[in-house]
């Protein structure tokens, strides 16, 4: 979508007087959020009517949608309410990856190799995890199928 987001300080949720919302602390030229009007400093607090609670939250709230969806996003502008709405881009189901970029900074594994080790390692874990689960579900679904009436 082309936003950097982070969470509201207490100080800000507070003025939100909504008590959820993520900051916008940056906008990328030419992106959905450009286009549909979101600026520095708004604070969104729906996505499609669905709570934005946190960057997680948001973050759950764009996967659910594909390219060329049109999303409704509610934030707070200068203490007013404001609705807009945007077509996300081929990418933007994975929304706000491109925040670890603005102002030429570089993406947070290249500033830390353990950080992508580690990362790495907990996304290799995890699937092992997933698959172990899956091939569980595989074997009760055919038991259950031996046990079904023919």
């Amino acid at each position: 979508m082309g936003v950097g987001i982070r969470r509201l300080t207490n100080e800000e949720m507070k003025a939100s007087n909504t008590g959820i919302g993520v900051f916008v602390n940056d906008v990328l030229k030419d992106s959905p959020a450009e286009r549909a009007g979101i600026i520095k400093g708004d604070v969104i607090i729906a996505l499609d009517k669905s709570k934005a609670e946190s960057k997680s939250a948001v973050y759950k709230i764009i996967r659910l949608h594909r390219p060329g969806d049109k999303i409704s996003i509610d934030l707070i502008r200068e203490g007013k309410n404001i609705r807009l709405y945007a077509t996300l881009d081929k990418a933007d189901n994975s929304l706000f990856m491109e925040s670890w970029k603005f102002k030429n900074q570089k993406p947070a594994m290249e500033l830390s190799p353990n950080l992508a080790s580690n990362a790495k390692e907990k996304i290799e874990s995890e699937i092992n995890r997933l698959s172990n689960e899956l091939g569980k579900l595989k074997q009760n679904l055919e038991d259950l199928k031996d046990q079904s009436p023919q």
